[in-house]
């Protein structure tokens, strides 16, 4: 949480209760690629019945820490695109399948290049 506030305690006490709002098992699920398509939708559908909007601008943001920790920067486009689609309003849960799509494909495709 210190990483992602940037050395601000009073962020750092923002992030750790926005962290607290999110289930523990539904963030250890995030915190991982999905391993199928459907497992990519059962998610999309999980998160978006689970977490305000807010809330999931935020995850965006804590995703993006965790992938660039990860050495996963390509995930991070992919992200920002759920961020600024999040921000038009556009339909959540379609943007968190889309989401979660095209983060399998990566995956799959580094799988596939190895």
């Amino acid at each position: 949480m210190i990483a992602l506030a940037q050395g601000s305690p009073g962020a750092a006490i923002a992030h750790w209760q926005r962290l607290q709002t999110i289930p523990p098992d539904m963030l250890d699920t995030l915190r991982q690629p999905p391993a199928t398509l459907r497992q990519a939708l059962d998610l999309a559908r999980h998160l978006t019945q689970t977490l305000d909007v807010e809330t999931q601008l935020w995850l965006v943001d804590y995703l993006q820490h965790h992938y660039w920790q990860r050495h996963q920067p390509q995930v991070l486009p992919i992200l920002e695109t759920t961020r600024r689609h999040l921000l038009r309003h556009v339909q959540a849960r379609l943007v968190w399948e889309v989401t979660w799509m095209e983060i399998f494909e990566l995956q799959q495709l580094a799988i596939s290049n190895c």
